[in-house]
C-alpha cells in the first residue's frame, strides 16, 4: 500500500488505524483489498485511483 500510494511506510501503518479503513486481519497478517483500499481513497479525495 505504502509503495502503491507513495507514501511512507510509518504513514500507511497510521492509515490502517484510521476509521473506516478497509482492511481485513487474518491472526496478525494484515490485507487491504485494492478495490476497496481504491474506493475509500476517492470517498475521500474525489480522486480516481488504479
Amino acid at each position: 500500500m505504502a509503495t502503491k500510494l507513495n507514501i511512507s511506510r510509518e504513514l500507511a501503518y497510521d492509515l490502517i488505524h484510521a476509521e473506516g479503513f478497509p482492511l481485513t486481519k487474518l491472526g496478525r497478517i494484515v490485507r487491504i483489498p485494492v478495490d476497496k483500499l481504491e474506493k475509500w481513497l476517492e470517498k475521500r479525495t474525489g480522486e480516481h485511483y488504479a
